[in-house]
């Protein structure tokens, strides 16, 4: 099977946000080959390796084995460039090996989707392959591939898949065909995320699977819902509450008022009948004398009722903002004391040392040192002191599934797909929680998922972080993972004690997490 590549320039597309990243070594450091290829490497970062089983050449034999017939791959730079970093394609070669391994990934979304289980090793190294081994003596399985090919600088973006694909689609299919390429590549990058996906119940997708950045991204959105427009924090909320009571307060007390401001017309016409019949009387001056008195005197009351409510309304604002506002003048008391505390330490150390051997000559130097070792500790204490500059953020103190079980709390899986099915009903005293399934390409796959989601927008709340850590803080044991896996939360073929590893040896968030939602649940 010929296959031809050619490698346009084209126009540059409008510079977006990259969505094949680098991962840095601030996420990486605790298990770096969570992220790095072990077996296949795709796309410019890791292609060239040389450390690597499959080779340009075994990737290009893999997807003979799927497309048996021969075309040609057209691709454009300017659909893929800018979705990498600036120097991922430096080397001249980079382009076409791109498109080899774009190939490679759509023979393998082919192969995933028809074959049998036991098929899957073949597509690797055919049917008389012999084993191969990487440069640590482990042997490749199509596992070890399903790692790699989720992993975050491994990613093929979709319009390479979609140009690869169209070419392959062209000549592979009949004329009478009536599904397009497409909805053909959409439904098996669908499929592939389906079966490797750790929660069992899926979110609802907003857009069409082949309109996503690539299997990653799609991966991440059938985990976490798309973001709504809401208020950006709890504060805003509270305001946006307060604000609201108050406009009704307003209303309320306006309505109590217009009426002095109003003149009603029913009293009017009977005024302008009795004036009529008044009129060549002495006594209809005097009418209208005393009530135009008594209209200057209800417009008077009513401006001062008005006067008294605004009052009342910034009285109310006031009192509503002091807690703020203490909490506000405590911290800039307490960051004065600090940087009065760094100043004078020094000072009071050593006037403190002096007077210790000294105390016992006189009384006064007695009380005089009592006096600076009290402002001594104290300085020490507020120097010690460093929580208040740590990250704010809540770290996740839920006690562990067997203290909750003990406590009367129950647990089972959550009826909503994705995330958004995690909440905790304080009648039923039940903890619903997503039904996740796990196997030994799971930590890879929740790794590279947290580092896509906080690398890929800094304003993205961290959803599916936090999740990993809320159930990072109830797994502490066996014993806690055995009772989730009873209540059909956790399934899974691995030993209690490895996903116990598996939930405690992932760190916390590199930033906060920004999860309103989910905040509530924890308290």
């Amino acid at each position: 099977m010929p296959v031809v590549i050619e490698i346009k320039e084209g126009e540059p597309e409008e510079c977006g946000r990259a969505c094949v990243c680098r991962v840095p070594k601030s996420l990486c450091s605790a298990k770096p080959e969570a992220f790095t290829p072990q077996f296949v490497g795709l796309g410019p970062y890791h292609s060239f390796d040389d450390k690597l089983t499959m080779t340009l050449e075994l990737k290009l034999a893999a997807a003979k084995r799927v497309f048996k017939h021969a075309f040609e791959i057209p691709i454009s730079k300017s659909i893929y460039e800018h979705l990498y970093h600036a120097d991922a394609f430096q080397k001249p070669e980079s382009s076409y090996a791109l498109a080899q391994d774009g190939l490679f990934l759509l023979a393998l979304l082919h192969w995933s989707a028809d074959a049998e289980p036991q098929q899957h090793y073949s597509f690797l190294t055919g049917r008389q392959g012999l084993p191969l081994v990487n440069s640590f003596g482990l042997e490749l399985t199509i596992d070890a591939v399903i790692s790699d090919v989720y992993m975050l600088e491994n990613q093929i973006p979709t319009p390479v898949l979609h140009q690869v694909n169209q070419a392959s689609f062209c000549k592979g299919k009949s004329e009478s065909d009536e599904i397009q390429p497409q909805e053909d590549l959409g439904a098996k990058m669908q499929s592939l995320c389906e079966k490797h996906c750790p929660l069992v119940h899926l979110q609802q997708l907003s857009k069409k699977p082949q309109e996503y950045d690539h299997l990653l991204d799609l991966m991440y959105h059938f985990i976490v819902p798309d973001e709504k427009p809401k208020i950006d924090s709890g504060n805003s909320q509270l305001t946006i509450s307060q604000s609201n009571q108050d406009s009704v307060l307003i209303y309320h007390l306006l309505g109590f008022i217009s009426p002095l401001f109003e003149s009603n017309p029913q009293s009017s016409t009977d005024e302008e009948e009795g004036n009529n019949s008044r009129r060549n009387t002495c006594c209809s001056r005097c009418y209208s004398l005393c009530l135009g008195f008594f209209s200057v005197c209800r417009a008077i009351l009513g401006f001062f009722l008005l006067f008294i409510c605004l009052i009342i309304f910034f009285v109310w604002e006031l009192i509503r903002h002091i807690p703020a506002l203490f909490m506000r003048a405590l911290r800039s008391i307490y960051d004065l004391l600090k940087y009065v505390s760094r100043l004078i330490q020094p000072t009071v150390d050593s006037l403190y040392g002096s007077l210790s051997t000294r105390q016992s000559q006189n009384q006064l130097l007695k009380s005089v040192t009592l006096l600076v070792g009290g402002v001594k500790r104290a300085s020490e204490e507020i120097l010690r002191d460093k929580n208040l500059d740590k990250d704010v953020r809540s770290v996740a103190t839920i006690p562990s599934v067997t203290e909750l079980h003990k406590a009367g709390i129950g647990f089972q899986p959550a009826k909503l797909g994705g995330i958004s099915g995690i909440e905790y009903d304080e009648g039923t005293c039940m903890f619903s929680l997503p039904s996740i399934k796990l196997n030994v390409n799971s930590e890879v796959i929740m790794r590279n998922l947290m580092a896509y989601e906080s690398l890929i927008d800094s304003k993205r709340p961290l959803v599916f972080s936090r999740y990993v850590e809320i159930m990072r803080a109830i797994i502490g044991t066996r014993e806690d993972v055995k009772l989730l896996v009873q209540r059909e939360i956790i399934q899974t073929e691995l030993s209690d004690q490895v996903v116990a590893d598996l939930f405690n040896g992932i760190s916390k968030s590199i930033r906060p997490t920004n999860t309103q939602d989910l905040e509530k649940v924890i308290k």
